[in-house]
């Protein structure tokens, strides 16, 4: 089994982004373009097909938090202005930021968050008062983090009313925010950048310092760390991510230094500036970062834009003080940026077939391990956000969004018969155990079902008859894990914190129950757990290797 995770391992990171996409280069078409006539825009952003902007009236009004429908880029439409509390006076770095339907304003004088559960009409739920140079803003689930003055905050925005600093820390010469699953990549002026584990925003951890000091962090994508060198972009894999290794170089194709840099959704967007006539000329260059080798795409007249996003549509929305464009980023109806961006590749196969999840379109593909460069299968109809499979059996989970309640439904789980890929047959559904949550892990091991979700806990199913799954156990709630796997009877558990971490190990008695053996704690970050025989391999910032023999007590070896 463990040849096979390699494979699909290996699929995940080469085959995944190279074939699946087809390539367009040096081709960017306009959609449309429209001029904002309600005031000068300071922030943007966009939820399902509506746009939303933060704009003010050049006589000095309050900002306004105007929604527009895009529907048609050639006739976006202004169907509503929502008053803000934010005035002109001293607010000079504003972002919107949306996760969810939840849009946070964070600026200079304030934060502000809105529900979009009518995303026609978004009604305040809470605000703060703060002060200070806002350089970076990410909102994710409840948490809102925040780079201001060089404090990187965490605040919980999962009830209405005032907001709470969660907690909060110092970063010297800190500018940028980039997350990727629990870590958060720090970017500093000076000196090297930092990381930092947060999967308990309560008690944000001291940041570990990288160990590269090459010029502006401006984005992490797809294990990459992609720095702005002043002349070039430098490009560092990051797998190991205190010791970041250079990879390659992507330059101006204007042969210009960049003077902004943007990492998103598989693409790198670089600002320009020509000299070569009496007047500054201003571009905006596209490189698509989803295969190996960067590749060049189109440069864009870019007079004095100051944002480009990526949407939900596959568009890149342009904008300047007070126009929009909308470009094409397609590259097919099959695969678009934001979706190769979130599909999981959650391992198992049989001997001939690889499952992918693609989570935004809620679609399963299939790959022959004996063809990769064949062309996928598509699973239709499934309801689907993670997905595992062995020999003839396949499970999938679906946890969808209660927009009512801001809370997730139960976490539907269904296993199937794949002996014929082309026509799965559906052999029981239940809803899992635990918490309503989505999942991060789902394993089919021998006969068991393994699964932890998003909230950190790890449960256990036996199904070796899967018309009648049967539950095992889930551990204790409080105890919140990263990872987890199973060999034969041994469950271990993975905690995820910044250091030490610990592995915990329990047993799955022949009467049907979960019991703890033992907990042991080693000095490091970590991110991942691979049970094999009797020996543990636990993976982060180095790799260590356990001797797994005696129960609850695992040796170092190396």
């Amino acid at each position: 089994m463990r040849y096979f995770e390699v494979l699909l391992l290996v699929l995940a990171i080469l085959f995944i982004p190279m074939g699946l996409l087809y390539s367009q280069t040096g081709v960017i078409n306009e959609l449309g373009s429209f001029r904002n006539d309600i005031g000068h825009i300071k922030a943007f952003g966009t939820y399902e097909q509506y746009g939303y902007t933060l704009s003010y009236l050049y006589y000095g009004n309050n900002f306004a938090l105007n929604v527009h429908d895009l529907t048609d880029n050639n006739n976006p439409l202004l169907i509503n202005i929502i008053p803000t509390p934010l005035t002109p006076s001293g607010v000079f770095d504003c972002y919107i930021k949306i996760d969810g339907q939840r849009l946070a304003i964070a600026c200079t004088k304030g934060i502000h968050i809105y529900s979009l559960s009518n995303p026609t009409e978004p009604v305040l739920i809470n605000s703060r008062s703060s002060n200070g140079r806002m350089d970076a803003a990410i909102l994710d689930g409840n948490w809102l983090f925040t780079l201001q003055d060089h404090y990187l905050k965490a605040y919980d925005i999962s009830n209405p009313g005032p907001i709470a600093t969660a907690d909060s820390i110092y970063i010297a010469y800190s500018f940028s925010l980039s997350k990727v699953s629990f870590y958060m990549f720090v970017g500093c002026t000076y000196g090297p950048y930092k990381v930092l584990n947060v999967f308990n925003p309560v008690n944000l951890p001291e940041p570990l310092s990288a160990n590269l000091d090459n010029g502006r962090l401006c984005g992490v994508w797809s294990n990459k760390a992609y720095f702005d060198n002043w002349l070039t972009v430098e490009v560092y894999d990051i797998n190991d991510i205190i010791n970041p290794y250079y990879i390659q170089t992507i330059a101006s194709e204007l042969g210009a230094p960049p003077h902004r840099v943007q990492v998103m959704d598989g693409y790198l967007l670089m600002d320009v500036v020509s000299y070569s006539g009496q007047d500054p000329m201003y571009y905006t260059e596209i490189h698509k970062i989803s295969t190996d080798q960067p590749q060049f795409i189109a440069s864009l007249d870019n007079q004095v834009t100051w944002g480009n996003y990526p949407d939900s549509h596959s568009r890149l929305v342009r904008h300047n003080y007070s126009n929009y464009n909308f470009l094409d980023l397609s590259l097919d109806d099959f695969m678009s940026p934001d979706i190769l961006n979130d599909y999981s590749f959650f391992f198992n196969t049989n001997s001939e077939t690889a499952f992918i999840c693609l989570a935004t379109s809620s679609r399963v593909l299939t790959i022959d391990s004996q063809d990769p460069g064949a062309t996928p299968n598509m699973l239709n109809n499934i309801d689907i956000q993670s997905v595992a499979a062995d020999e003839d059996l396949m499970v999938t989970s679906f946890c969808d969004w209660n927009d009512e309640d801001d809370v997730y439904y139960p976490n539907e789980i269904t296993l199937w018969n794949i002996e014929e890929l082309d026509n799965p047959i559906e052999l029981s559904s239940f809803i899992c155990a635990g918490p309503n949550s989505s999942l991060m892990q789902i394993n089919i091991v021998e006969n068991r079902l393994l699964m932890l979700n998003q909230l950190g806990d790890v449960i256990v199913y036996d199904i070796s008859d899967p018309q009648s799954p049967i539950l095992i156990g889930i551990t204790d709630p409080s105890l919140r894990y990263c990872n987890t796997d199973l060999q034969g009877d041994r469950l271990f558990c993975l905690t995820y914190s910044s250091s030490p971490y610990s592995i915990d190990e329990y047993t799955l008695t022949s009467y049907g129950t979960m019991v703890f053996l033992g907990s042991y704690q080693h000095t490091g970050l970590a991110r991942k757990l691979i049970a094999w025989e009797n020996r543990l391999a636990v993976l982060g910032d180095s790799v260590w290797i356990f001797d797994a023999t005696i129960p609850g007590a695992p040796a170092l070896l190396s």
